[in-house]
C-alpha cells in the first residue's frame, strides 16, 4: 500500500488485511500513493518477491 493514499490510509489497510485469512503480509510504499504499481514499479516486486520468499 502506498504510505502517500489520502483515501485509505495505511492503518486501515493493515486492519483490512488482519481479517483476510490468507494474507501473509502487509508491505507499505515510501513515496506512492493509490497506484504504487504504476509510481514505484520496482518497490513493488521487491514486496512480493520478498512476500512469497524469492530471492534472485
Amino acid at each position: 500500500m502506498g504510505k502517500r493514499e489520502r483515501n485509505l490510509s495505511c492503518g486501515v489497510g493493515k486492519k483490512m488485511a488482519e481479517n483476510m485469512p490468507t494474507c501473509k503480509s502487509f508491505t507499505e510504499i515510501e513515496k506512492s500513493c493509490f497506484l504504487l504499481y504504476e509510481e514505484r514499479p520496482q518497490e513493488v516486486v521487491k514486496a512480493v518477491l520478498k512476500a512469497f520468499n524469492i530471492t534472485v
